[in-house]
C-alpha cells in the first residue's frame, strides 16, 4: 500500500467507517452474532454507533474520553481501517481498544500496526496511560496471531453475549516495554 494517511474520524467518515466494520463483522463473527442481526441490520446498527461516537465529540464531559483514527489510503481511495481508543476502561488494565477494523484488501500491510501505534500514542499523550487492551473472540485465530506478534499477552478470557448468545473473549494487553515500543511506532510508515 503507498502512503497511508491516518487521522482522527469525521463526520464525513461515518458511512464507510460504518460499512466497513459491518463487514469485518459479517466475515469474521458468522456463527457467534445471528444470521439475522448480519444479514439485517448491522449496517444501520454501526451507522448509528459511529454517529453516536462523532456526536460525542462535541460534548466537553465526553470529547476527551475516546477517539477513532482512520486509515486512507492516498493509492486507494476511501477508509481502509479504523480503530476507536477508550482513555480509560475500569474492566481491564489501561486503555481500552473498543473497535479495529481493516479491509481485507488492506490486511498484511502493516495497517493494523499503525493503527494500534496511534491509539496508543493518543493514549500515553492524551491520558499518561501505560498499557492498552481489547477483547477479541477465542475463535479469532488470525486476530490473535497479529496481536501477539505485536507484543500483546493473553490475560484473562470471559464470556461475551452481544446478542447471538454466548462466546469465549480473550483479553490481549500491551503493558511497559511492549505499550511503549507500540506508541513508538506512531510515527512509523510500515
Amino acid at each position: 500500500m503507498g502512503d497511508l494517511h491516518i487521522r482522527e474520524l469525521s463526520v464525513a467518515d461515518v458511512d464507510a467507517v460504518a460499512a466497513l466494520h459491518a463487514d469485518s463483522w459479517q466475515r469474521t463473527y458468522r456463527g457467534i452474532f445471528t444470521d439475522a442481526f448480519l444479514d439485517g441490520p448491522v449496517v444501520e446498527d454501526r451507522r448509528r454507533v459511529w454517529a453516536d461516537r462523532v456526536a460525542a465529540r462535541s460534548c466537553p464531559e465526553t470529547a476527551a474520553t475516546a477517539a477513532t483514527f482512520v486509515a486512507a489510503g492516498v493509492d486507494r481511495p476511501g477508509i481502509v481501517g479504523f480503530v476507536h481508543v477508550v482513555a480509560s476502561d475500569p474492566d481491564g488494565p489501561g486503555a481500552l481498544i473498543d473497535n479495529l477494523h481493516v479491509d481485507p484488501a488492506g490486511q498484511g500491510r502493516g495497517i493494523s500496526t499503525r493503527l494500534l501505534a496511534r491509539a496508543a500514542r493518543w493514549a500515553e499523550q492524551q491520558h499518561a496511560v501505560s498499557s492498552l487492551h481489547l477483547w477479541v473472540a477465542a475463535s479469532n485465530d488470525h486476530a490473535i496471531a497479529v496481536y501477539v506478534h505485536l507484543g500483546a499477552e493473553i490475560d484473562a478470557s470471559d464470556v461475551h453475549d452481544d446478542g447471538g448468545g454466548p462466546f469465549e473473549v480473550l483479553r490481549m494487553v500491551w503493558r511497559s516495554p511492549r505499550f511503549a515500543e507500540l506508541a513508538a511506532r506512531a510515527g512509523d510508515p510500515g
